[in-house]
């Protein structure tokens, strides 16, 4: 992602945008595949819908990503000129915005509400696509794009694939393991914390969090180098 003859200062500017925005996607796959790979099963167990019910629900909350897209594709280039490091931002409000109903998914009591929860967490991962990408475009010069984009995609498929193995071993955990008591024992108040706790959920929460740290961090950086 550029030329060894490049002097420091300029390769970072191609490289501390391209890192940080790449583990935004990164943080933001690994939440949102693992909420795509359990949803059906999860409206099954939890809410006892049918297999089909629960795989035409999800696909068609699913289909909420297209209406993001197009929305943050649209809002970014009409703000590109005007506001210096906006695709970031809007990367990060996407994911902060959805983190809500990340959590709302665990804790509604109707099915419906699930799915409504999810369709706006597909709404949120929609509209931060087109400002991920669009990052590397515009602070990338076009002779390394195909890198940048490629390491992006790299760490993106890399959270993709750690999100639902990591969510699959969170759905083992029991409250009752000998690890869970020793800290709700022993640890001052996590025994109520501990009993209201969906650990895939938590997961989740903890991605979106480093998500939307590492946009808002681009976006403060790319403030801080036009004033520089």
């Amino acid at each position: 992602m550029g030329s060894p003859t490049r002097p420091p200062s300029e390769l970072l500017t191609i490289y501390v945008p391209v890192l940080l925005i790449s583990l935004s996607a990164c943080a933001a796959a690994f939440s949102m595949n693992a909420v795509y790979t359990f949803m059906p099963s999860f409206l099954q167990d939890a809410h006892h819908l049918s297999e089909g019910e629960a795989g035409v629900l999800t696909g068609v909350a699913f289909a909420a990503t297209m209406l993001g897209q197009l929305a943050g594709g649209f809002l970014s280039d009409g703000l590109a000129n005007r506001v210096t490091g906006v695709r970031p931002l809007l990367v990060a409000v996407a994911y902060l915005l959805a983190a809500p109903a990340v959590l709302a998914m665990a804790y509604v009591p109707a099915a419906m509400l699930v799915v409504g929860a999810y369709a706006v967490t597909q709404v949120g991962r929609g509209f931060a696509e087109p400002n991920l990408y669009g990052t590397v475009m515009d602070v990338v010069p076009s002779h390394a794009r195909g890198s940048a984009q490629g390491f992006l995609l790299f760490l993106t498929f890399a959270g993709s694939t750690a999100g639902p193995w990591i969510a699959g071993i969170a759905q083992d955990v029991r409250y009752d393991s000998p690890g869970h008591r020793f800290v709700a024992e022993h640890v001052p108040l996590m025994d109520r914390i501990l009993g209201h706790t969906v650990y895939t959920g938590m997961f989740q929460l903890l991605a979106g969090a480093v998500s939307t740290a590492c946009a808002a961090a681009l976006f403060v950086y790319l403030r801080t180098r036009r004033r520089a």
